[in-house]
């Protein structure tokens, strides 16, 4: 398949939300509701963080249609030792269309927006990948975190 390349533009921004929402879809955890309050919320802030050059989009096209994106968002990150900037590169929102799926098109988003990190001086990219995306990371050299959580509405130990 033969892949085109580009960074998506503002005008790209309602085919992002759409992908991302059919991300969401496919995890089968989020009703209509709930998608559709996230796709205005998304859109707000995935508007601001681009025009201000934090979100950086990323689109494959085959046949001239979309086959899949994804999303590279320089996270604010808190300064600490061997790691002084202020902005942590997060790939997220990554989404390919079922008919492009297995098909080299995840991988070359993926290779893509670690190369534009890389060419601008970012050490590290993270991500929370689902399930089924775990080989496609772990073969482009991502590595498992400690990262914990906490959700505050579940009953638990005095907060």
């Amino acid at each position: 398949m033969d892949l085109i390349l580009r960074l998506a533009t503002i005008e790209d921004l309602p085919l992002l939300v759409q992908h991302r929402r059919a991300m969401f879809e496919e995890m089968e955890v989020y009703g209509a509701r709930d998608l559709d309050a996230h796709d205005q919320a998304f859109t707000s802030w995935a508007e601001h963080l681009v025009m201000t050059g934090r979100l950086v989009a990323f689109l494959a096209l085959a046949g001239g249609r979309p086959a899949a994106s994804c999303c590279l968002w320089l996270r604010e990150h808190q300064p600490r030792p061997g790691l002084e900037t202020a902005h942590w590169p997060y790939l997220m929102s990554m989404f390919t269309e079922p008919e492009f799926r297995r098909r080299g098109a995840a991988r070359a988003l993926a290779l893509a927006a670690l190369q534009w990190a890389r060419e601008r001086g970012f050490a590290h990219v993270s991500l929370h990948a689902t399930t089924p995306a775990v080989s496609l990371y772990e073969r482009l050299g991502f590595t498992r975190t400690w990262e914990m959580r906490r959700n505050l509405l579940d009953e638990g130990p005095e907060v």
